[in-house]
């Protein structure tokens, strides 16, 4: 429906002649839903039809958030080299706009970018970064986000309680929005942490939780994560 929404938008500022930058906005809401539901080709077209208007109109502002989403598409495939070159120019336009949400949330990409690569102490550092810098932005959906990272970074670093801080500050953070998929990723990440603590009532219910509204949404890269962490107690 959402998809649909923006789609319409789209059709009526091309009839109506609005802003070209609205359609770019567009594009780019329509590529980061379908990232969301793993549809990582039918994203990339929005994407560059996204970056390619807002060239064409010569406007820096809000560049970032497509690099971004260009980046997140790149981290999903595992091609790491261009997720980070996507990502390095999002920071130099951020920083460049003051555009200190995008730059929250290219610090996030990237920090996990680096745990995906093993550098543990640098995805720490972005991320830690990326919550302090979402907090001054005052948007809470980044913050409650970032914190949801940096508990997986502490959890991959063995640093247990730093990780349940992190998860549950997230969570509160992320429920007084009432961001219902951003609250199930962070019931995926108290699962994942329950997991390795042992403690399977705490782990069966954020599971169960986070399951149902994954599948309500087709948020199949995160359903594929819990089948992940199904496995891994089946086998534990």
């Amino acid at each position: 429906k959402a998809v649909d929404a923006f789609t319409q938008t789209i059709a009526l500022s091309n009839e109506i002649g609005a802003l070209e930058g609205t359609v770019s906005n567009a594009h780019n809401n329509i590529a980061f839903l379908y990232l969301q539901q793993g549809e990582v080709d039918l994203a990339e077209t929005h994407l560059q039809k996204s970056l390619a208007i807002k060239q064409e109109i010569g406007t820096l502002l809000e560049v970032p958030e497509t690099l971004n989403n260009l980046g997140l598409s790149r981290l999903m495939q595992g091609n790491y080299d261009e997720a980070e070159t996507y990502l390095s120019e999002s920071l130099t336009l951020g920083h460049k706009n003051n555009e200190q949400d995008a730059l929250s949330e290219a610090n996030r990409y990237m920090a996990e970018l680096k745990l995906a690569t093993g550098d543990t102490d640098t995805a720490l550092q972005l991320c830690q970064q990326a919550v302090v810098l979402a907090h001054k932005a005052t948007s809470k959906i980044n913050e409650g986000a970032a914190l949801r990272t940096l508990a997986r970074i502490h959890l991959i670093r063995e640093e247990l309680s730093q990780a349940r801080q992190a998860v549950q500050t997230s969570l509160r953070v992320l429920k007084d929005l009432n961001h219902t998929h951003e609250i199930a990723r962070t019931q995926s990440v108290i699962a994942e942490i329950a997991l390795v603590e042992g403690d399977e009532a705490t782990f069966h219910s954020a599971f169960k939780t986070a399951q149902a509204t994954f599948e309500q949404l087709g948020a199949r890269p995160d359903l594929d994560h819990l089948n992940m962490l199904r496995e891994r107690i089946a086998a534990a």
